[in-house]
């Protein structure tokens, strides 16, 4: 038998009565069973378990991950431990041989970072990332942090950057301590060869808010140059007597001696010198963040020179001392080697740790990104407002290295 596909229309049935549902008086609740031959089922509503299934996609997108910022250091900077693990981290001479092209990678990798974080900032959520992901961001990041200038996010000439420290003053080092017979005219010969790289690496990690002409640059360097030079030649000549009876480790020890107070007060100056134009200008002041400025300041400029004059003052210590003082030790107990060959390796390893070590170690003395009080500073900046009308009170800068 053929099934009809017709719908019921009532045209078809002339003779069938109309029926008002509504005088039937039918209660829903209490209709009669159906017949035992007639079989039912309700279906239940499937329980959305909205929260669960979130939990679970949470679970499966975040997977191995974990959450990440490039908005501060690796390490704890407000702690000398923290800012010298940081700068040891961009120091590194290792990095002095990252070329060009993987440098502009590496800033262009932490730059797209930089907007999907601030997105995420945007809507109150964090960036999660895998662990081999977050190893190649701070891979990158330490590469942009020893070769890009911070204010300029231009590309430092490679004797510019500070991983060019070691690799530069090694051999210096070692002839200011251990070369025999030391002429004044050798001293001074060594002290501007040393304060010429200084006003490369200086010019090359200053604050780059006050723009430098040539001139600027010349006469700074001139000036280290000249007072690094006239320290050694007249120290030297001064003490020539006394030093003629010094031999073996004593005599290193007063070459240490002399080159520290030629290399400090001359790195010094060569800071002074290099970054007059700051002191004259002034430096930006930033917001905490550093993405909004508020005009120069001198006061700004120097308590950043002054900052990083210290700590050069500081860094000629370990790197002309501890060497020479190793070798008084060694010598002292006779486990100096005699072979000329083995000594002079001893006494280059030393000269290399003592590099290594003495950059981060004086650059660490301060935070590279600096504050001050508003009651410290200008007038300008005493009843100065952000955007949401609230007075600021404390300015930051970058103090330079």
């Amino acid at each position: 038998m053929q099934k009809s596909n017709k719908s019921f229309d009532k045209k078809d049935y002339p003779d069938l009565p109309d029926i008002d549902i509504n005088q039937l008086n039918l209660d829903i609740k209490n209709l009669p069973p159906l017949p035992d031959h007639i079989q039912y089922k309700v279906a239940k509503a499937p329980v959305a378990d909205i929260h669960g299934k979130l939990k679970k996609l949470e679970e499966s997108e975040f997977k191995n991950k974990k959450p990440f910022t490039l908005k501060r250091s690796e390490f704890n900077v407000e702690t000398y431990w923290g800012r010298f693990r940081h700068q040891f981290s961009r120091i590194n001479p290792s990095l002095f041989f990252v070329n060009d092209k993987k440098i502009r990678e590496c800033l262009q990798k932490v730059e797209k970072f930089k907007i999907r974080e601030e997105a995420s900032d945007n809507i109150g959520a964090k960036v999660y990332l895998k662990q081999e992901e977050i190893d190649e961001l701070i891979y990158a990041n330490r590469v942009v942090g020893s070769a890009v200038h911070p204010d300029t996010k231009q590309i430092n000439p490679p004797w510019f950057r500070m991983s060019s420290f070691v690799l530069f003053n090694v051999p210096l080092v070692f002839l200011v301590l251990f070369a025999p017979n030391q002429t004044p005219a050798f001293n001074a010969s060594l002290q501007g060869m040393n304060q010429t790289y200084n006003a490369m690496m200086n010019y090359g990690n200053r604050n780059a808010s006050s723009p430098y002409t040539n001139e600027d640059i010349l006469k700074g360097y001139a000036f280290a140059v000249l007072t690094s030079g006239g320290i050694a030649l007249y120290s030297r000549k001064l003490l020539a007597s006394k030093l003629k009876a010094l031999k073996g480790a004593r005599l290193i020890l007063a070459n240490s001696a002399l080159g520290y107070l030629a290399g400090a007060f001359a790195g010094v100056g060569n800071v002074v010198m290099m970054r007059s134009k700051e002191l004259k200008d002034g430096i930006q002041l930033q917001n905490e963040e550093g993405d909004v400025n508020y005009g120069n300041s001198k006061v700004a400029a120097q308590q950043a020179i002054f900052q990083t004059g210290l700590s050069r003052f500081v860094l000629a210590l370990p790197v002309l001392f501890f060497p020479a003082l190793a070798n008084l030790v060694l010598e002292k107990f006779g486990l100096w080697p005699k072979r000329a060959r083995l000594a002079n390796l001893i006494e280059l390893i030393l000269c290399a740790c003592s590099l290594t070590v003495a950059l981060p170690m004086s650059v660490a003395l301060f935070n590279q990104r600096s504050m001050l009080p508003r009651e410290s500073l200008e007038a300008e900046f005493q009843d100065l407002k952000d955007s949401k009308g609230e007075v600021i009170t404390h300015f930051y800068f970058n103090k330079g290295l």
